[in-house]
């Protein structure tokens, strides 16, 4: 019998009011393990806990959170200058934007039927089928496309992923990403990020053809730029 992950992927990417910080972050959460509890929410509330009050909670909780951190950051990167501690969490356009579009994900995420999530898959997909050593009943495959990079090494690479064992231990998307950082040698950090574009593609989001050719390899900075250059560049903008 299969299962479905209880991973939900956040993407938060927004701008302070005066335009001169760029917020860009990225976490996953357990939805069975709410930073704000349904029991913690019911012991300070009299009503009934609606999903809406659930995820409200959970978005404010989690934008303060990322903003605080970001504060604490930019703090340590601008040390050398001495401008201290930034204030982000006063910047009500800011923790307004961030908290928007958390909740909107976490709507997404709570309100979605996984018998929905799983009618993404391709059922029909012959050339992939289901091995006996996989715990699953169906074969219900996304093609997962990591296109991901980190500083000057980039990973491309495709494969057909059944969401209806993203749940059991050994298949889920942490482990399938550890895998893959340990099969080709990419540093920690890829573990994270291989596996939020895992669940983002689980959830819908829709990625674009690479070079066609699946491998983890070094960029030439000298014509792509490095990851600063890049972010620079798009700021600019």
């Amino acid at each position: 019998m299969g299962s479905i992950t209880n991973l939900v992927p956040i993407r938060v990417d927004a701008s302070s009011s005066n335009g001169t910080v760029h917020l860009i972050d990225s976490l996953i959460i357990d939805s069975t393990c709410l930073p704000v509890s349904h029991n913690l929410l019911s012991k300070n509330s009299t009503a009934d806990v609606s999903i809406h009050s659930l995820v409200d909670a959970n978005a404010a909780h989690l934008a303060e959170s990322i903003i605080a951190d970001a504060e604490v950051y930019g703090a340590v990167k601008s040390s050398k200058v001495n401008i201290g501690r930034l204030d982000l969490l006063s910047d009500k356009q800011l923790y307004q934007t961030v908290e928007d579009q958390i909740r909107q994900q976490l709507m997404i995420a709570f309100g979605a039927d996984k018998t929905t999530l799983l009618s993404r898959g391709d059922s029909s997909n012959e050339q992939n089928a289901t091995s006996s050593e996989v715990p699953t009943s169906t074969n219900n495959a996304v093609r997962i496309k990591l296109r991901i990079r980190h500083e000057e090494i980039a990973l491309e690479d495709e494969f057909d992923y059944d969401i209806n064992t993203s749940g059991i231990e050994g298949f889920d998307p942490f482990t399938i990403a550890k895998n893959i950082v340990s099969d080709l040698k990419l540093p920690s950090e890829f573990v994270s990020s291989i596996t939020h574009s895992i669940l983002e593609q689980m959830y819908g989001l829709q990625v674009e053809p690479g070079r066609g050719v699946p491998a983890a390899f070094i960029l030439d900075v000298t014509k792509e730029g490095s990851a600063k250059d890049i972010a620079k560049r798009v700021l600019d903008k």
